[in-house]
């Protein structure tokens, strides 16, 4: 009887595919106008398939890019007759590009595909062949056309010389638009297909320019980098003298009516495309830090040029990206998060995105604001060889502190950011009414104290340590989420830290910008006598 029901289950659902086909003429025209949103109905996607390897299909999974943070899809398998039969049902309310990934025996196998609610798809993978079948398979293999592997942008990788990088950009979306005109002609697609297809193509283009691809381990993909095209330029030597970069001509005439696009909100690059313009280009941080200045300024931008899903996907993923990166690690960035999250809970935000919120507040509600035993008990030594647990040193005054982290990365380059911070800082009247402390993460001791001598006219002596562990296994780096691979922390990084280890402020600004500097220190020292305890 199982068997039965799941062929009427089949049929059923290739006679909801036959309804719903909306095909047009060999080539449509892309649809640029934007559509009124329509509650659609929730309908089953059915999902069949074959294959003759080993482990047949025990490792399948299917990515919904529609959720805030990617999710699996709500399936339900009806019948698995053998491991090489794939029968599957899965629930989708909008029609979507989603990422199908297989691992074979030998194989990995990985491909996008645009469905819409209520379609039947087919997928057989014979001799190392991966291949859709079925009525509407024109919309389902043209991935597999243009990108077999997937790796057509894994291959570049930025070198140090922005234009030739541009340029292989440039040629991979070149080829991969004449492949999809060449695509249109030969398939009858539908309007729809088109204009999701397009706009991802677009974005996966606009979003590896963004985040430039870093060389990996031969043998593996290039992956894009998480910091951005800012953060990548910094750490070349060319870019490091002048600092001059023509954002509008890498970039070309991409503009925020380009993101205005609520139809593509599910889509993954359309996604990630968005927030890292926000972040890297028309927000433009001097520095990418995850403070309240930079939070601020993000959510100053969507408040003032997106509306509806698109202003609500992009608030929510904001907040999401700034607590991941250890903003409400203290008092007063918690509290701000609290505040953005009730404004975001009053709004008429998808369901999936006020959960995320909801998620963070009840994280919020638990957080230690005091640092853990594990940070405390970190050891440093002293210039005179001294060696001091971090609670100590927060102990040796009455006052809060501000703390200045700084080092060399781990291939030995000066950080040149925590140079410039020590002539603004020694001036600064405000830290003043603070203990100062200096943590170098520099894992030369030799190195550390010539760095200190070299610079003493701006670095008092007394105020100077060395963290005696590694950058990246510093329970300090990781508790604030510090660390980038592979073997150093993001710096300068300032703070303010009082006596008994209760953190008021975890990311203070750069020293470059003094006004909101001042601003942020004159609040503290306001504030910090009628703080209460991590228990209030």
């Amino acid at each position: 009887m199982k068997l039965n029901f799941t062929l009427i289950i089949i049929n059923l659902f290739l006679l909801v595919s036959c309804a719903n086909d909306t095909k047009t003429s060999k080539i449509p025209a892309i649809d640029n106008q934007k559509e009124p949103e329509i509650e659609n109905e929730v309908l089953p996607m059915y999902l069949s398939g074959k294959t003759d390897e080993n482990n047949g299909f025990e490792n399948f999974d299917l990515i919904d890019y529609s959720t805030l943070d990617n999710a699996r899809p709500n399936k339900n398998v009806i019948h698995l007759v053998h491991k090489d039969s794939l029968p599957k049902l899965y629930k989708i309310k909008k029609s979507q590009i989603m990422e199908l990934m297989m691992w074979g025996e030998d194989d990995f196998y990985n491909t996008l595909v645009f469905v819409t609610p209520g379609d039947s798809i087919h997928l057989e993978v014979n001799n190392g062949k991966f291949e859709f079948l079925g009525k509407n398979a024109a919309h389902y293999n043209f991935y597999l056309k243009a990108d077999p592997q997937r790796n057509n942008y894994s291959k570049l990788s930025y070198k140090g010389d922005l234009e030739l990088y541009k340029n292989q950009v440039d040629q991979v979306y070149a080829n991969s638009k004449k492949i999809f005109e060449e695509y249109q002609i030969e398939h009858n697609v539908s309007r729809e297909f088109v204009n999701y297809v397009s706009n991802e193509l677009k974005s996966e283009y606009l979003y590896n320019l963004s985040n430039p691809r870093e060389k990996s381990k031969p043998g593996n993909p290039n992956y894009n980098s998480i910091n951005g095209l800012t953060e990548t330029l910094k750490k070349t030597p060319a870019f490091r003298i002048d600092g001059v970069v023509d954002l509008s001509s890498y970039y070309g005439d991409i503009s925020v009516e380009d993101f205005k696009r609520p139809d593509f909100v599910n889509n993954d690059y359309f996604k990630r495309s968005l927030i890292s313009y926000i972040r890297q280009y028309f927000v433009n941080h001097e520095y990418l830090d995850y403070n309240e200045e930079n939070l601020d300024a993000e959510l100053k931008f969507v408040n003032e040029n997106f509306t509806g899903e698109i202003a609500n996907f992009a608030r929510v993923k904001i907040l999401s990206d700034y607590y991941n990166k250890g903003f409400g690690n203290d008092k007063i960035s918690q509290e701000i998060l609290l505040r953005e999250i009730q404004q975001i809970e009053k709004t008429e935000a998808r369901e999936d995105y006020k959960a995320v919120v909801r998620e963070l507040k009840a994280d919020l509600a638990y957080r230690l604001i005091k640092l853990p035993e594990s940070v405390l008990s970190e050891k440093m030594t002293s210039l005179e060889g001294d060696t001091l647990t971090f609670g100590e040193i927060l102990d040796k005054g009455n006052k809060s502190n501000f703390i200045n982290i700084w080092g060399r990365s781990y291939t030995g380059e000066q950080c040149l950011p925590c140079l410039e911070g020590f002539e603004k800082l020694s001036v600064n009247e405000d830290i003043d009414k603070l203990d100062r402390i200096s943590i170098s993460l520099d894992h030369d001791e030799d190195r550390w104290e010539k760095d200190v001598r070299s610079f003493q006219a701006y670095l008092n002596p007394r105020e100077q340590f060395r963290s005696v562990a590694p950058p990246h296994k510093s329970m300090i780096t990781t508790f604030f989420k510090m660390t980038l691979p592979p073997k150093y922390a993001k710096i300068p990084r300032y703070m303010i830290i009082d006596n008994e280890g209760l953190v008021l402020y975890n990311n203070l600004p750069s020293t470059n910008d003094s006004i909101l500097l001042k601003k942020v220190l004159t609040k503290i020292n306001n504030q910090k006598s009628t703080l209460g305890s991590p228990q209030d």
